[in-house]
């Protein structure tokens, strides 16, 4: 039986277990066969509910210390990417490249780098390979975890970081981005920040025969002129979790298929014209006329080639829904109270699209912000918008004759 030194130890221990155990988290000593002198710096195995082969040894008296952060009153933030309580913080990583899955092989934690801020804030920033807190905290915040896709995994890993003062979320993110910098530039090893799935999130709530079913009742595949490279600018923007990229990517799709809706758009008001009477007895002023309209659309400017690409290609009561609350054009479409033109809304969506894709690209300290950028607490839900115009613009592209496709 284990002796606790001291022996109010027990007790403090015990209540933590017992929080734990409501959590569904075990706790085991390393050795339980003989008589074992506990202690505050004595290894305890802390084994997460959905993990068969993975655990997390830490100190009796980190275990203490880190419980304390949670019960009996919470006294942490977390959001499923950055974890801080207090003037540490935690963010979870995954690896991109060959090079960092196979440092992750390695039990020991890399020596962690300092720096000090503009404020003359001292931090310190290093690559860890689990967190009994980060982990804590995904169960006690309800975000997902099942045995396909556990609290612990073989090749977790974390940015560590601590303070002299509580920083931002924003300034962490910016020290974590720093350290990510050098260790990619300088060690050629390559992570990314990358939250873990909400709850509401998760994929198991949709049965498994509906997804069968939906994936054998496909719609005709995409292939042919143009749409190679439209596809795989939408692939990149569906393959990360970056809502600024995402916004980057999809805009582009829009971008590269509006180079057919102006085209389609030139022909149209030419058939037009070459079909009117006029046409059959043309003089110079009617020439004149196909020479305007001609150079008119060939040098539209982007964003009102945009505006009229998603005005062409997207349905309006589709996008309502998904559209960010200052939308208020958009999220009114549906609303018979708000008599929300469409024509109007998606022209607003377009403008939003246009100027948030300028502010993210151009990254200038001097930008000038137009006023129809989308505010950075609405951006996931812009990403999501963008996404279901690009899907509608490739549908569209999809359905164009081949030889009137730009590519």
């Amino acid at each position: 039986m284990p002796v606790f030194n001291p022996p109010e130890l027990e007790r403090r221990f015990d209540t933590v277990r017992t929080w734990l155990e409501n959590l569904e988290v075990e706790v085991e000593f390393d050795d339980v066969t003989g008589a074992l002198d506990v202690h505050g710096a004595s290894d305890v195995t802390v084994v997460p509910p959905a993990c068969i082969d993975e655990s997390i040894t830490v100190t009796m008296h980190d275990l203490l210390a880190t419980v304390d952060e949670f019960a009996p009153k919470k006294r942490f933030s977390f959001d499923g990417l950055v974890y801080q309580h207090g003037t540490t913080a935690v963010v979870r990583l995954q690896p991109l490249d060959a090079a960092a899955f196979r440092i992750l092989e390695e039990p020991d934690a890399l020596t962690p780098q300092a720096a000090v801020l503009s404020d003359r804030t001292e931090v310190k920033v290093g690559l860890v390979r689990s967190s009994l807190s980060f982990v804590l905290a995904t169960i006690v915040e309800d975000f997902f975890f099942a045995d396909e896709y556990p609290l612990l995994g073989s090749y977790d890993a974390y940015a560590a970081i601590n303070s002299a003062r509580a920083l931002t979320k924003d300034e962490i993110l910016d020290v974590c981005h720093a350290y990510l910098f050098e260790l990619g530039v300088s060690a050629k090893l390559m992570f990314e920040p990358a939250a873990r799935l909400r709850d509401e999130e998760r994929q198991n709530d949709v049965d498994v025969d509906e997804l069968f079913d939906r994936a054998e009742h496909l719609r005709p595949l995409l292939v042919g002129v143009g749409l190679g490279p439209l596809l795989r600018e939408y692939q990149r923007g569906v393959s990360t979790v970056s809502p600024e990229i995402q916004v980057l990517c999809f805009v582009k799709c829009a971008e590269y298929v509006s180079a057919t809706v102006v085209r389609a758009e030139q022909y149209a008001e030419l058939r037009k014209r070459l079909t009117s009477s006029d046409a059959l007895s043309p003089n110079a002023q009617f020439m004149d006329g196909l020479l305007a309209l001609c150079d008119e659309n060939r040098t539209m400017k982007d964003e009102a080639a945009l505006k009229l690409t998603i005005e062409r290609c997207c349905d309006a009561p589709l996008l309502a829904d998904l559209a960010p609350t200052f939308l208020s054009n958009l999220r009114g479409v549906r609303d018979a109270k708000a008599k929300a033109d469409p024509r109007q809304a998606l022209g607003e969506l377009a403008g939003c699209l246009s100027a948030t894709r300028n502010q993210i690209a151009h990254a200038k300290a001097n930008y000038r912000a137009t006023g129809r950028e989308c505010p950075n607490d609405q951006l996931e839900a812009l990403a999501k918008c963008s996404r279901v115009v690009a899907e509608q613009c490739i549908r569209w592209y999809g359905l164009q004759n081949p030889e009137l496709r730009r590519a």
